[in-house]
């Protein structure tokens, strides 16, 4: 069974996680910066862990974007965890803390070397947007987004 719930992102487990997140990051994109980072402490803020059987397997956080617009940021899932639900339980957990916390509409940016990602949000409803933030010029990035 997964189970995910909103986690400190002090705790070892969540830094295990985003540790493993940016590893990832850099094989696809090498010039991934290593000190990536984006806190999930702020208010409207969350970080969410995905466990199977009490093991950390996987992360994602909300980060306030806008007024009522929250973005998808560092959602990561072990490689031997994969292909078994577990992002799309994180994603599902993300939208319903979204929804709590009052936020309208989802923004993510992911990348074109992530074609089971961009997969994935299609699936669940998500619909590429124009490159926004930082990235929006960057020819590597896809972004998307859904309304709650």
């Amino acid at each position: 069974m997964i189970d995910v719930r909103v986690e400190p992102i002090q705790s070892a487990d969540a830094q295990f996680l985003l540790a493993e997140a940016v590893q990832e990051l850099q094989r696809r994109y090498p010039d991934f910066p290593a000190n990536e980072y984006h806190s999930a402490e702020a208010p409207g803020s969350a970080f969410v862990i995905a466990r199977i059987e009490g093991k950390a397997v996987g992360c994602g956080a909300l980060r306030p974007y806008a007024p009522e617009v929250v973005e998808i940021k560092r959602m990561f899932v072990l490689e031997s965890y994969r292909r078994q639900g577990v992002s799309r339980r994180l994603l599902e957990t993300l939208e319903a803390e979204a929804r709590r916390l009052s936020y309208r509409r989802i923004i993510l940016e992911t990348g074109v070397r992530q074609p089971e990602a961009i997969e994935l949000y299609r699936r669940t409803g998500y619909e590429q947007i124009p490159n926004y933030g930082y990235d929006g010029e960057d020819s590597l990035s896809v972004c998307f987004g859904k309304d709650l």
